[in-house]
């Protein structure tokens, strides 16, 4: 996997977004782009970067400048990057969270979160049960 930080802009206001086929980026006009490409597998977005996997028949230098040119020329557009507000949202507290588990949202939130991003990858809390954190990684 290769991140991606698109110069002077935002990639997402708020949450990540991962599309792991060209299907599921029907509504991300970037995301559609980069899957034109041949040997890309998944695509992530997070608040200042895109991770862009590739199969390992993939060549990344072959893959790097299209990807490249294909995110210049979607800035370029004015597009917006999702098509609606669909972000995920996984440490929000609820009023049904017990105090364990509001303390384990924010410890992601503010110390996992922001080490994992930096490389490129997100982490989405899945659950809590029988005392072992479920946890998605994602990206890079």
């Amino acid at each position: 996997a290769l991140k991606f930080i698109p110069q002077g802009e935002r990639v997402l206001e708020t949450g990540t977004a991962e599309f792991r086929s060209y299907k599921d980026a029907s509504r991300s006009p970037l995301a559609k782009s980069l899957f034109q490409i041949e040997g890309v597998v998944n695509v992530f977005f997070g608040p200042d970067f895109v991770t862009v996997n590739k199969n390992e028949d993939g060549d990344w230098s072959i893959i790097k400048p299209d990807v490249f040119s294909r995110m210049t020329d979607f800035y370029n557009s004015g597009d917006s990057i999702i098509e609606c507000n669909d972000v995920i949202t996984d440490t929000s507290i609820n009023d049904d969270d017990s105090e364990v588990v509001q303390q384990i949202k924010e410890i992601i939130d503010t110390r996992v979160r922001p080490y994992v991003q930096s490389d490129g990858g997100e982490i989405t809390y899945m659950g809590f049960e029988d005392g072992v954190v479920l946890l998605r990684l994602s990206g890079a």
